[in-house]
């Protein structure tokens, strides 16, 4: 999940890593502008990503449309808070319609050959609806309201989909998923009542994946920050009568450093390159083997917006802060911009180790020791299996390898001894 991409340099990252799955935003914000008779287009704005993932890497493509606008048009409603508007009547759903095939056209043709795979409509959406029928966040989230939000969105969902699919009948749509740190009103009151919405809509629900994002600290791989995992989405789906639908993953993960002064207060604790590392091989192989279909992570490189999650969520170092207090920020200062992280290097790994794999039949194998977990893959008939243990280590224990007919095996550390001064010196 490329995030903010920046330019030419993401791709070189991609190419590096050997990833073939691409996420990223096309802000309706930022594409319509006004003139004298009214809106215009500026696709321009999109060509870099799209030369980015389609001419460079050539990546499998998951876009994300975001939907909010910051023109009114005579009955679109205001995103408390905020000058952006989202669709709600006639006028301004003719003119997101109308803007949504001319983006899907204009990403679909510019570079020859290649189009978009999957598209989401909007991200996180409860952060939008919800202000714009229930008001400012601070405010009590009313039941009535809600469920108002949420018919509104299913409607943009039914909509959108009938215009991509009209112009690409192998386009998969998705259901813009929660964010790490939804709040249970937005579950409860929300996204259940936005899946009731769809269900009665259609039994197809008008879209074919559903997303929900789960970054965390480094000590739980499996959950959001709210506690709800794979398993509580597949409930909900199924409770709405989508239990056939995958569930797919755009963004998760968690920082290496710390940072004091970002707004996350997540960020405030200190963790290492290492468990940063854990983390990465420990979420993709959990979720993988426990049923979600496409694993994305967030950035591969840190942001460069100072101070925010993505600046500490990277792959490699984007050489900021140059300037520091030690007591609130590490590293301080950044080793360097590019500089890879051991994260890097086990996300690379597990790349190289399991590409090809047959995802859908891995195997959870049951070890018998406490929080020692045991997954086996199979690529070109030949099993690879990947354990670790959660915890502080404890004393030396035997993995029985069920099944494989031979003697020997060859073991490689993921995550390898390394001690991270986070200063750069020590690679």
């Amino acid at each position: 999940n490329a995030y903010n991409s920046d330019g030419e340099e993401t791709d070189i990252y991609l190419k590096d890593l050997g990833v073939e799955w691409i996420s990223d935003h096309l802000p309706r914000r930022a594409i319509e502008k006004e003139s004298g008779k009214g809106v215009r287009y500026d696709f321009s704005v999109i060509d870099g990503k799209l030369r980015e993932y389609g001419a460079e890497t050539r990546a499998h493509a998951w876009f994300i449309v975001n939907i909010e606008s910051k023109f009114q048009f005579s009955d679109g409603r205001a995103i408390a808070g905020t000058d952006k508007y989202v669709p709600d009547g006639p006028a301004s759903y003719a003119a997101y319609e109308q803007f949504l095939e001319e983006l899907v056209r204009y990403a679909n043709t510019k570079v020859p050959g290649w189009n978009v795979r999957m598209w989401s409509i909007d991200n996180e959406h409860a952060s939008l609806y919800l202000p714009a029928f229930c008001g400012a966040k601070k405010k009590k989230v009313e039941p009535r309201c809600a469920k108002e939000a949420a018919g509104s969105y299913a409607e943009l969902v039914e909509r959108s989909y009938r215009v991509i699919r009209r112009l690409d009948p192998e386009a998969s749509i998705v259901f813009g998923g929660p964010a790490s740190g939804t709040p249970p009103e937005g579950y409860d009151l929300y996204y259940k009542e936005a899946l009731a919405a769809l269900r009665a809509k259609d039994p197809s629900g008008y879209f074919d994946f559903f997303d929900y994002h789960n970054f965390n600290d480094s000590g739980d791989y499996q959950n959001n920050m709210e506690g709800r995992g794979a398993a509580y989405f597949r409930e909900l789906l199924v409770a709405a009568g989508f239990g056939e639908k995958p569930i797919i993953i755009k963004a998760g993960g968690t920082h290496s450093g710390k940072d004091e002064v970002a707004k996350n207060k997540r960020l405030h604790v200190l963790q290492t390159e290492r468990a940063q590392a854990e983390h990465e091989i420990k979420r993709l192989v959990w979720h993988v083997a426990n049923g979600v279909s496409l694993i994305l992570r967030d950035t591969a490189r840190e942001d460069l917006t100072e101070h925010d999650t993505f600046s500490y969520h990277g792959l490699r170092y984007n050489g900021i802060p140059s300037a520091c207090d030690p007591q609130k920020e590490t590293p301080c200062p950044d080793p360097g911009d590019g500089i890879k992280k051991l994260a890097y290097y086990s996300f690379k790994f597990l790349i190289e180790k399991l590409k090809g794999s047959d995802f859908g039949s891995v195997k959870i194998r049951e070890t018998g020791i406490p929080n020692v977990y045991l997954y086996e893959f199979t690529r070109g008939g030949k099993p690879i299996f990947v354990a670790w243990q959660d915890g502080p280590p404890k004393e030396v224990f035997k993995l029985s390898l069920p099944g494989i007919g031979v003697d020997r095996v060859k073991v490689t550390e993921a995550v390898p001894e390394f001690d991270a001064d986070f200063q750069g010196a020590s690679r």
